[in-house]
């Protein structure tokens, strides 16, 4: 099993970038980087198995496999994460293995408590929770 992977998305551009913590190097490695049109479950599932099939090809790694997936909060990427490495079922969370940034984290809370907190109580939400 390999170390964390971390998926990043240029928000300018549809660009995926995988990295991951090489144990051995004590570093953060780029270990593929692919231009999408979309940032969808289909073109990151198009991505992770073009990449499984090389490193495989190339007799890199026989099985890829990851500790850990950290990822902006859009459904999407955890979607593909769980198809291709979790039990493909989609509402089951990889628990332990799969997480968001603290950048993302709460931007995604925020979003959330916009669209399903009343506006006149989404100050004493904050207040409450924070």
């Amino acid at each position: 099993m390999c170390g964390w992977c971390l998926i990043m998305w240029n928000m300018f551009k549809v660009v995926m970038g995988c990295h991951v913590y090489d144990m051995a190097y004590c570093k953060v490695l780029i270990i593929g980087i692919c231009d999408r049109q979309y940032e969808d479950d289909d073109s990151q599932i198009l991505m992770w198995f073009s990449f499984t099939r090389l490193v495989k090809k190339l007799g890199i790694i026989e099985n890829v496999n990851f500790r850990g997936f950290m990822v902006d909060s859009a459904q999407a990427n955890f979607n593909a994460v769980r198809r291709m490495f979790g039990s493909k079922d989609l509402t089951i969370p990889m628990v332990g293995r799969e997480c968001t940034c603290l950048m993302h984290w709460p931007l995604s809370m925020e979003m959330h408590i916009r669209r399903l907190i009343k506006p006149n109580l989404q100050k004493e939400h904050k207040r409450l929770c924070h």
